[in-house]
């Protein structure tokens, strides 16, 4: 009997695994809509603290979000587009001149290889196939991507917005599904692990926020090339544990600076001045400063990677925050369990309780029988926690 019911664990987890395993995307887009969800949460408290209904609270928290993405857009946009249209006029400047020096080598490997190499004016049909209507495909191709990542963006927001106009009853609806017994424990998870993701999430995107402004004023100052593209592969690369601070600091050495190599090894400097100070000063005075598992952290980084590739290094380090408070929740509400298990707490309930059924059967009172039930009520109520 105990084999097969272990036999029927086994395949209806991984039945669960395969379905979630092909409808991953809309399930990466549920988890990304509750993760937002969790981290505007904090900001409507405090907006309801401060005597705003609840609806008030909700519009305003959005309405503050969405400004920030309107605003981070419409500041970055225009410098970014040029950024990104003078590194591709680098990089195809700089093909056409590697491709020569390998001409005029007079190596026979590097001379081949140059003459297989396509001319500058063919390289974007050469990348995405030969004639017009490839390039109109792909033109088209991309534009679709655009709007579908748009889609998805809007889809994520909504569904935040829904879930915290409404989290009490989706908790309902989803603990429904489980045993009575095992309601109350997952609620306590399930709010622990939205406090945590919360919290984490609004950490990482205010101190994101302040690091790539503060990296692309830096820049700027010290005249890097392609400030705000670096600026922003640098905030996203903060992001990614361990590589990303390495990122952050050889990329303006890599690129360097109209000033010379002196500014490139300056802004290198600022960097990691910027990411200490951010991490040490003010993440650990204005947030909480705990700690991912650094075992826990690797696999989930290794696994999400695998999957997703940057984007997933990028989500790997919310995927370990929410297992680690997932996996300490369970284990502390494992102690209790045992600990309530060794009788002290519940065999004094159950002592106390019988007392009370003696008193309530030697005196005569006008709802004694009905005392008498709910007595008899909690005593098979403490026989089952004794023995479940």
């Amino acid at each position: 009997m105990k084999a097969t019911r272990t036999a029927f664990l086994v395949f209806a987890t991984l039945t669960v695994l395969f379905i979630l395993w092909q409808f991953r995307e809309a399930v990466v887009l549920f988890l990304l809509s509750f993760a937002l969800a969790a981290a505007i949460r904090p900001l409507i408290e405090r907006l309801i603290e401060f005597g705003l209904n609840k609806g008030l609270a909700l519009i305003l928290a959005y309405v503050f979000f969405l400004v920030i993405l309107a605003g981070i857009f419409l500041v970055g946009n225009a410098p970014l587009a040029t950024d990104i249209q003078l590194f591709t006029d680098f990089l195809i400047n700089r093909f056409e001149w590697v491709k020569n020096v390998w001409l005029q080598s007079g190596n026979t490997l590097l001379v081949n290889i140059a003459n297989q190499l396509p001319e500058t004016k063919n390289l974007f049909a050469t990348i995405t196939g030969q004639g017009s209507m490839v390039v109109l495909q792909s033109f088209f191709g991309f534009a679709q991507g655009a709007f579908a990542f748009l889609a998805r963006i809007a889809m994520i927001i909504a569904l935040s917005l829904y879930w915290s106009a409404d989290h009490v009853r989706f908790e309902r609806l989803w603990l429904s599904l489980l045993p009575w017994d095992l309601r109350v424990r997952a609620r306590k998870i399930l709010q622990s692990v939205e406090r945590g993701v919360g919290a984490y999430i609004g950490r990482e995107a205010t101190l994101s926020l302040l690091f790539g402004l503060l990296l692309w004023g830096s820049y700027l100052l010290l005249h890097v090339k392609y400030a705000s593209l670096l600026a922003l592969i640098g905030t996203l690369a903060r992001l990614i544990p361990w590589l990303g601070a390495l990122v952050v600091i050889l990329l303006p050495i890599i690129i360097g600076s109209t000033l010379g190599w002196w500014a490139g090894l300056l802004a290198a400097f600022v960097s990691l001045l910027l990411l200490y100070l951010l991490e040490r000063i003010i993440g650990r005075h204005f947030f909480d400063s705990s700690r991912v598992n650094s075992i826990l952290l690797i696999v989930v980084v290794i696994a999400m990677t695998d999957s997703f590739g940057l984007i997933g290094a990028i989500l790997a380090t919310v995927l370990a925050v929410s297992l680690e408070i997932i996996f300490k929740n369970i284990m502390t509400l494992s102690n209790n369990k045992d600990h309530s298990a060794t009788g002290i707490t519940v065999d004094h309930l159950k002592e106390k309780l019988t007392a009370i059924q003696q008193t309530l059967l030697s005196e005569e009172t006008q709802h004694q029988h009905e005392a008498v039930n709910l007595a008899d009520r909690l005593m098979n109520i403490m026989e089952k926690l004794t023995f479940r």
